[in-house]
Parts: structure tokens; sequence; C-alpha cells
């Protein structure tokens, strides 16, 4: 999983040239160290997705910088008293230790 995490985020699986363009924010997304790419975030460096269907939730992260990929797998889609999913919070906190300079 974590191969894949950072196949997504690298482009190993793409041209040059098809992830130069995956990487170009949408330019009305940008703002405050974030910004949505082609399918996936930057969030302050971490390059990303996640994904929540009824009872589950992710978030795939990979910090290019780094080279540190996060991935989080969580059995409910409940999240907390600002709505902020549980497999959001959790790569923050994991993203808060391992990059304190790029706190998504």
């Amino acid at each position: 999983l974590h191969r894949w995490a950072r196949a997504m985020g690298t482009g190993a699986l793409l041209t040059p040239a098809t992830q130069r363009a995956r990487l170009m924010p949408n330019p009305y997304s940008v703002g405050g160290g974030r910004a949505y790419l082609f399918a996936m975030t930057d969030s302050n460096g971490w390059l990303g997705h996640e994904g929540s269907t009824p009872g589950y939730n992710t978030e795939l992260e990979y910090l290019p910088k780094l080279k540190a990929t996060i991935v989080v797998l969580v059995n409910t889609d409940i999240g907390d008293q600002m709505n902020v999913s549980p497999a959001l919070t959790i790569f923050s906190a994991l993203a808060t230790a391992i990059a304190p300079h790029n706190i998504p």
C-alpha cells in the first residue's frame, strides 16, 4: 500500500509531462498552504487524498521532501465535533510528529 501511495505522490506510473500537469494547482483552490491538484491535494507539502464511504474513512498522504508515506484506514466515518474525519485527525497527528515544519 505504501508503494502505491509513493507512486501516487511521485508520479512513478505516469509520464513526466502528465505528472507536471497533475501537480498544477487549481488557482481557485490555493490558500493557506493548501491547494487542490488533479485528483489529490497539496496540504503544506503533503500530497494525497481522503476517501470516505459509509462506515469507513481513509487518508493516504506522501511528503516528497522526506519520502514519507502515511496511510490511515479507519472503520468509522463519524467525525469529531467539527465534523473532521477520523482518518484526517489521525493523519494530522502523525504528520505533525514526523514533519513539524509541514503540518497539514
